[in-house]
């Protein structure tokens, strides 16, 4: 990944070049990883019949 294209994903995922300044790539990366997720549709919760399985 190039410096363009981390900006650009940063500012993506909300994040101001000054917000850049105080955290790290890796906490970058995680918020990016992470707000993938946010469009996965799960089927179903676990219950406390299906801990209990466990």
């Amino acid at each position: 990944m190039n410096a363009s294209l981390y900006l650009l994903r940063a500012l993506e995922a909300g994040l101001s070049v000054a917000d850049l300044d105080g955290i790290s790539m890796g906490m970058v990366y995680d918020i990016m990883t992470e707000s993938s997720y946010d469009e996965h549709g799960y089927v179903r919760w676990a219950t406390q019949k299906d801990f209990d399985a466990f």
